[in-house]
């Protein structure tokens, strides 16, 4: 059976699909230099477990599994997690744009509106004081 592998380049596999996962690993350390431990055979975004065979996976013919290497994760150490409810964030939680409607032109302030291709209006300068003219746009219909 052929298979491809993606790493940093492509390799073309030739095996029966009776091999473990870790065969393959072992295979792909002497192409890649990248040990057994830290790899992680992906097929169809899936990892594949070790122990199982290639067939038993879900391998066939002309497959293409990605290698990836494997990160380092987890949680802060020390901390408990409180189990009476949920955490309250830290800072303020604005609700998502959509859920705002109305009350989005009001927080935004009296000046503003949504606009049309008919619409002119004026955006005052920021060096107003220092006697800089109002910029004036005007939407056109194309």
């Amino acid at each position: 059976m052929q298979l491809f592998l993606r790493a940093q380049t492509l390799h073309t596999l030739h095996v029966s699909g009776h091999e473990s996962v870790r065969d393959v690993k072992a295979h792909v350390q002497a192409l890649e230099g990248l040990s057994v431990e830290e790899q992680v055979l992906l097929l169809a975004g899936a990892p594949l477990e070790d122990d199982a065979s290639l067939l038993d996976c879900g391998v066939s013919e002309h497959c293409t599994i990605e290698l990836t290497a494997r990160l380092l994760g987890g949680g802060q150490t020390g901390e408990e997690e409180e189990e009476d409810g949920p955490r309250q964030a830290s800072h303020p939680v604005q609700p998502p744009l959509r859920q705002r409607g109305p009350h989005l032109r009001q927080e935004e302030g009296p000046q503003r509106k949504l606009l049309t291709s008919d619409d002119s209006f004026l955006i005052p300068s920021e060096r107003a004081s220092q006697t800089v003219p109002s910029v004036f746009i005007q939407f056109v219909k194309k």
